[in-house]
Parts: structure tokens; C-alpha cells; sequence
């Protein structure tokens, strides 16, 4: 995958939100990673939550919750393998969630420091989009632009719905072969 470096992304686009979007398994969640370090590496103040996944044999069957201001992470998801497996909390098709750690994530995304410089919300999906739970506290702050850049992930079946909500400055399209970035 060709890698972005944040200065050169910073130097070419004006600040916004950006949704980061792609098919599932395509590397956003790594973008965000990659683009996080080098924002860092850059001397940004970053914060905000990433959800990269935990893969056995290639196959992933945890996603993480991670608080990008502490470092601090805690598994959100595991991965459902046999369709009769019980689920204690929030079960989303092959996942089952963890409601305590989505709601340590919305109070991460509450409290992020006006100060920041980007911010990272991965991912808001469908639970926050169709059943107004999740990372909620993710929409409020794509809503209310407090932040000079916000690098939002958002699958593509929900991009539509993100644009009639948000002032979106653009997209950043991930396939396995290539990073596009298109202006709105």
C-alpha cells in the first residue's frame, strides 16, 4: 500500500474532516495508524480512539479500542465462530461487543482536548449510524468541528449518510492497491 506522510497531507489539503473509507479487510484502520505516527513524528498534538484488529492465521478475531492520547487498550470485540455461540453483551452480526469498553471509548471522544491538533475516530459504522449506539460521542465530534482535522472511518454502504450530516472536505479511498484522496 503506497503510505501518506501527515506533512505532505497536511501541505496539499486543507484542514476538515476527512472520512477514511474502503471495504472491509482493505487497511483503514492501518492508514489511520500510519498517518497517526507520522503526525506524531511530525510534533501534532493527535487523540482520539483507533479499532485495529487482531488477526490469528491471518484471520482477525479481536478488534481493539485504542486511546491514542494514553495509549491505553482494551479488547472491544471478539469474533463469534460457531453461529451458537452466546454473546453476553452487544452482539453485531459475527462479533459480539463489549458495551463497557464502547462506553470507556465514548468518554475518551468526550473528553478530547480542544487543543489537539488531529483527531482520529475508527470507525463509526453502523451502530452509530442505524442504532444510535456504539461510538456515539464519535458523531458529536465530527458534528461539532472543534478540531482543525479529523480523520473519520466510515464504511463505504454509510458514506452517503456521513456526507448529509457532516461538512465533509474529503475522502481517502484505501483498496488493496492504492490510497486516493478526492476533495468534496
Amino acid at each position: 500500500m503506497r503510505k501518506v506522510k501527515f506533512l505532505t497531507f497536511k501541505d496539499e489539503n486543507p484542514n476538515g474532516i476527512y472520512l477514511v473509507t474502503g471495504e472491509i479487510g482493505v487497511g483503514k484502520s492501518v492508514f489511520c495508524k500510519e498517518m497517526l505516527a507520522s503526525a506524531l513524528e511530525a510534533g501534532m498534538n493527535c487523540g482520539g480512539v483507533l479499532s485495529p484488529g487482531v488477526f490469528e492465521d491471518n484471520i482477525k478475531i479481536q478488534l481493539m479500542l485504542h486511546d491514542i492520547s494514553t495509549g491505553e487498550k482494551h479488547v472491544f470485540a471478539d469474533k463469534i465462530i460457531m453461529e451458537e455461540e452466546k454473546c453476553a453483551d452487544l452482539r453485531l452480526g459475527q462479533w459480539c461487543m463489549s458495551t463497557e469498553v464502547l462506553d470507556w471509548g465514548n468518554q475518551i471522544l468526550r473528553n478530547l482536548n480542544e487543543g489537539l491538533d488531529v483527531v482520529f475516530v475508527d470507525e463509526l459504522g453502523p451502530l452509530e449510524f442505524r442504532k444510535g449506539i456504539g461510538l456515539t460521542s464519535g458523531l458529536d465530534v465530527l458534528q461539532e468541528k472543534k478540531f482543525d482535522l479529523i480523520f473519520a472511518v466510515i464504511r463505504p454502504s454509510l458514506l452517503e449518510a456521513a456526507k448529509q450530516r457532516f461538512d465533509v472536505t474529503g475522502l481517502i479511498e484505501i483498496n488493496n492497491q492504492e490510497i486516493k484522496i478526492i476533495s468534496e
